[in-house]
């Protein structure tokens, strides 16, 4: 079967962006620590992406001139494009390099279609099954791979752009967050979604002590999900796959995001916290 995915380079437009004067002069490549004395100790505070933990992880990781690019993917199935009889929906890239009131706004350097992801329609002949469930999941993240490839050729060791003020630096791309939904983000992290024995998109806590919520959690980690299949794959039988994926809550799916060496997918991922007070959700 063919599927077509329509994309643009987001390392051409990154870019673009590099070179323009009117954005270039805000661009912000150096991690930061702030923090604000409260009378008793100092405490790290976060207004902007650079001044985040992982940004800073991130860029230890580099040479001492390395430099973080470091993109924002939004995708978000409710934002439905029509292309002939097809439906589906786009991918949306900003930089987090720049202050938030440019990347968070609808002018030069705010949020840019990179990408539209065809939906997969349901056959009814397979609707509910395993099989179709990693099917879906195939299909999104071997499209969403041809859009993470326009960057990936410069992970390791990343490429000299001449940026708006005529100095040189040499660029790592990574991708710093992944916004969407919790259905989208379970195709991202290939969890098996609410009804799976891990349905939580950043740490392991098992389905029924999910009303407990202990304090100690293991988290997600990239590596350790894909141990996980290289287990799978290393398998003959259909059911001994079925009983280490069930137990992971996995979907047996080679992840597009496995080719970003620098980024942890599960440390990317944006999660909402359900605050319950008085027996009303807010």
């Amino acid at each position: 079967m063919e599927f077509e995915v329509h994309y643009q380079s987001l390392w051409d437009w990154a870019s673009d962006l590099l070179k323009d004067t009117s954005v270039g002069l805000y661009f912000v490549f150096d991690a930061q620590r702030l923090s604000n004395f409260d009378g008793s100790s100092f405490f790290h505070f976060i207004d902007e992406p650079w001044i985040a933990d992982n940004f800073w992880n991130v860029q230890s990781d580099f040479p001492p001139d390395g430099k973080v690019l470091a993109f924002i993917l939004y995708t978000d199935k409710a934002k439905l494009l029509s292309f002939g009889q097809q439906k589906g929906y786009p991918v949306v890239v900003q930089l987090a390099n720049l202050p938030t009131w440019i990347w968070n706004s609808e002018g030069l350097g705010g949020g840019q279609v990179v990408g539209w992801l065809l939906i997969v329609n349901e056959d009814k002949r397979y609707s509910g099954k395993t099989s179709f469930a990693n099917f879906k999941n195939l299909i999104w993240h071997e499209l969403f791979k041809e859009i993470l490839d326009t960057i990936s050729v410069y992970l390791k060791n990343g490429c000299w752009v001449t940026c708006w003020d005529g100095v040189p630096h040499q660029l790592f791309p990574t991708i710093l967050i992944l916004s969407a939904d919790y259905e989208e983000q379970a195709v991202m992290a290939l969890i098996c979604g609410v009804m799976s024995h891990h349905p939580c998109l950043v740490c392991l806590i098992h389905q029924n002590e999910i009303s407990k919520f202990p304090m100690n959690c293991e988290l997600c980690m990239s590596k350790n999900a894909s141990k996980t299949l290289q287990e799978v794959w290393s398998q003959n039988q259909v059911d001994e796959k079925e009983q280490i994926l069930i137990k992971q809550g996995l979907h047996d799916v080679d992840s597009a995001f496995h080719a970003v060496t620098n980024m942890d997918i599960y440390h990317t991922l944006c999660w909402d916290c359900l605050v319950i007070i008085c027996g009303e959700s807010f």
